[in-house]
């Protein structure tokens, strides 16, 4: 491989680990994204952890991961009994694949939890002034957090073109606007 190429290569894993760390995945699972999405070969895991130099848990872990998610997926290449991961090379795919799963994790039972501190706080004294004003606060966040829900859902639901289209019309709309 020539050194530039390499070079890119290394440089947009790296930053990819450290975005990926932002966002609360771990540097390591980010990078091994990182390498099988810019380098679009398949690659085994001992590969993977020869070029990340990460240990062999490391990269269990992580490819794991990535294939729970739907970023990464097994890939068998004739002939071959090694296993090569491979990641998914349509970024809207995958960008909807981990919106989703984020959605089920983390915002589904966030939304839940919330809902039971409403329900407690609805069952207080209703003459409780600071319970009040907590359980309005509440519903505001409940309110809030579906329909940030629904926008992921609708989000989710739409293709790549009439996404780019919407966002076309929003930005004329926020020109006219200002």
């Amino acid at each position: 491989m020539d050194s530039q190429a390499r070079h890119v290569e290394d440089r947009f894993v790296q930053q990819w680990g450290d975005m990926a760390s932002l966002w609360g995945v771990s540097a390591a699972v980010g990078r091994i994204h990182g390498l099988l999405y810019v380098t679009g070969r398949a690659l085994t895991a001992e590969e993977i952890m020869e070029r990340l130099q990460l240990s062999r848990g490391a990269v269990s872990m992580g490819l794991r991961a990535l294939m729970a998610w739907g970023t990464v997926r097994r890939h068998h290449l004739p002939g071959q009994r090694k296993q090569y991961f491979v990641a998914e090379p349509d970024p809207w795919t995958w960008l909807k694949r981990v919106i989703a799963e984020r959605r089920r994790r983390e915002a589904d039972p966030i939304i839940e939890a919330i809902g039971d501190c409403l329900t407690l706080a609805r069952q207080a004294p209703a003459e409780d002034p600071e319970v009040h004003a907590t359980a309005e606060r509440l519903e505001r966040l409940v309110e809030f957090m579906r329909v940030f829900c629904r926008a992921i859902d609708v989000y989710l639901a739409l293709d790549r073109e009439t996404i780019v289209s919407l966002l076309s019309m929003a930005e004329e709309t926020a020109e006219t606007a200002s």
